[in-house]
């Protein structure tokens, strides 16, 4: 589950829920507006702020699936990238 299953989120407010909440949130928000609008890309910065370890594999395990499964480029800017899921990485 892309947003926690473990989770009851959907009857908290925005507000009151934390960062990494939040964030998966927003990360299935722009999946969802990306699969909607049809881009060839997705452009996403600093992703993996504020979610523990395991949220951030299933974070980038999700766009490599996504990325593969329709056909979009993914780029992500951040400090933290397991290279593992990731195809090329450009350090600037």
């Amino acid at each position: 589950c892309l947003v926690g299953s473990e989770m009851c989120i959907r009857d908290s407010s925005y507000t009151d829920l934390s960062e990494g909440e939040r964030q998966r949130i927003e990360f299935a928000y722009i999946l969802a507006v990306n699969m909607y609008l049809g881009s060839p890309f997705l452009i996403i910065d600093e992703c993996l702020n504020g979610v523990d370890q395991f949220t951030k594999q299933d974070i980038l395990e999700t766009l490599n699936s996504y990325s593969k499964e329709n056909d979009v480029d993914v780029f992500i800017t951040g400090h933290e990238l397991n290279n593992a899921v990731i195809d090329t990485i450009i350090e600037l």
